[in-house]
């Protein structure tokens, strides 16, 4: 993931956190796309319509922002300033 890639990435969500219209987010990711929940009764989902529902059910309350991207092929994100971070997978 670039670091452009991982911007946009964080856009959409944050986007769809403030909107609650979860679609554009979801429709962006790879058909076959993995997410994992961390600390949330969801656990992993595979697929965007999984995904989609998870987001539905348990929509997240937060924005993030990116902190630093490591590599081409891993970004770091953070929860907006004042926010407990929780652990990422």
């Amino acid at each position: 993931m670039t670091e452009a890639s991982a911007r946009a990435h964080v856009a959409r969500f944050n986007t769809a956190v403030t909107s609650g219209d979860w679609a554009p987010f979801v429709d962006a990711l790879h058909p076959d796309a993995v997410m994992t929940f961390v600390g949330r009764a969801v656990g992993s989902q595979r697929g965007r319509d999984a995904i989609a529902i998870a987001y539905a059910e348990h929509p997240p309350d937060d924005t993030i922002r990116v902190s630093g991207i490591r590599s081409e092929a891993t970004a770091t994100s953070s929860p907006s300033p004042g926010r407990a971070a929780a652990p990422a997978h």
